[in-house]
């Protein structure tokens, strides 16, 4: 039986508990625990969230992810933005981003090359793929009313190529134009 501790949220694993772990390209992740351990250790959802970050991803993958959230976090807001009455990125923003970042990075290993505070009052995140023949870049808002927009934007040829609003954070379709 061994713990983990983050956030003074315990989970105690036993022999009761049946894990198994499908990583696959995408690094999709599956866990599957019985009723017994989800009833009384809390919402599964935390559970599950202490486990991938303590348990599957190495210590340098976590650390990435903490490092974005922290970037995001203590993001550096202009002083002159708030003289002309621009609001800060507020807490919805933020959390919003460092959803999106862990859900690029883990699922997509997508890493973002710029976060930055918006005058649009939110938060802009940026990602370059130099790996094709194309310069392409993915960009992504999230705002302050908890909106999330997406853009590809093909840079050597300045057009762009796919724009969204996006809905329950699914990238899916702007990683796929983003990747081809």
């Amino acid at each position: 039986m061994s713990s983990t501790i983050l956030d003074d949220v315990s989970v105690t694993l036993s022999d009761e508990v049946t894990k198994r772990v499908y990583i696959s390209s995408k690094a999709a992740v599956e866990w599957m625990c019985d009723s017994s351990f989800s009833n009384t250790n809390g919402p599964i959802d935390r559970v599950y969230e202490v486990l991938v970050e303590n348990i599957l991803f190495p210590t340098h993958e976590y650390s990435r992810i903490e490092e974005f959230s922290q970037k995001i976090y203590n993001l550096e807001f202009p002083g002159h933005w708030v003289e002309e009455g621009i609001n800060k990125p507020n807490i919805l923003a933020k959390d919003n981003a460092v959803s999106i970042c862990k859900q690029l990075y883990t699922r997509y290993n997508l890493i973002p090359s710029s976060i930055l505070p918006t005058k649009e009052e939110g938060i802009y995140i940026d990602y370059d793929n130099f790996d094709s023949d194309k310069s392409l870049s993915l960009i992504i808002e999230t705002y302050n009313d908890s909106a999330t927009a997406v853009v590809v934007y093909d840079n050597i040829n300045n057009n762009t190529l796919y724009s969204e609003d996006i809905n329950e954070l699914n990238f899916e379709k702007a990683v796929r134009s983003f990747k081809e």
